[in-house]
């Protein structure tokens, strides 16, 4: 706090050689300057930094190279994430409609999960939690794309799985009927709609 009292304290009476050594090394500092050097270094007024008096675009303009970085971070994790949610929302969301229950069941279990769980807890868990647990240092870009990638993995799951069972059963029926199997029903008649429902 500029222009507090600072002091060093010892108990009265004892410590004597602690005192003496404490107010000779204090001595020498303020005779070399060291001292002054050391009181502006990290309690100069607050208000003499170069930042002090620039108005707001001023204050953008020098903020710009760390904004910058931010935005460019920023968008190089949602990029990465959102492609690995699409894969997982696409793998997840075909396993929600499957005819076994072994398959819905890991879908869904991944769907709760990650839905129902706050995007923080993740992230702490992903940065801080799993470099206790493997002894690797932690890398924030890709605690970041695994935190996002899953979180929204799992709600693309259900836009996939919502997208899918909104196409008319008899659209199945009548490609199966043609002659054309399950995959090519699904690839021709069913995911084409539902892309258009999602």
């Amino acid at each position: 706090i500029p222009g507090g009292q600072y002091g060093f304290a010892v108990a009265k009476g004892q410590n004597a050689e602690l005192l003496a050594a404490f107010d000779e090394g204090l001595a020498e500092l303020r005779a070399s300057g060291e001292y002054d050097e050391i009181l502006d270094t990290y309690l100069a007024d607050p208000t003499a930094s170069s930042s002090a008096g620039l108005n707001f675009f001023e204050l953008v303009v020098d903020s710009m190279p760390a904004l910058g970085k931010g935005l460019w971070n920023t968008l190089r994790i949602t990029l990465v994430a959102f492609i690995i949610a699409l894969v997982l929302g696409i793998g997840f969301g075909f396993m929600k409609i499957s005819t076994s229950k072994i398959l819905r069941g890991i879908a869904s279990v991944y769907v709760a999960v990650f839905r129902g769980t706050p995007v923080l807890v993740w992230a702490f868990l992903f940065y801080f939690g799993l470099p206790q647990l493997t002894g690797v240092k932690g890398d924030i870009f890709w605690a970041g794309v695994a935190t996002l990638a899953l979180n929204a993995g799992a709600y693309l799951t259900e836009i996939i799985r919502g997208g899918l069972r909104a196409v008319d059963p008899g659209q199945m029926e009548a490609a199966r009927s043609l002659g054309l199997g399950w995959g090519k029903s699904m690839q021709r008649v069913i995911v084409p709609q539902a892309v258009k429902i999602s």
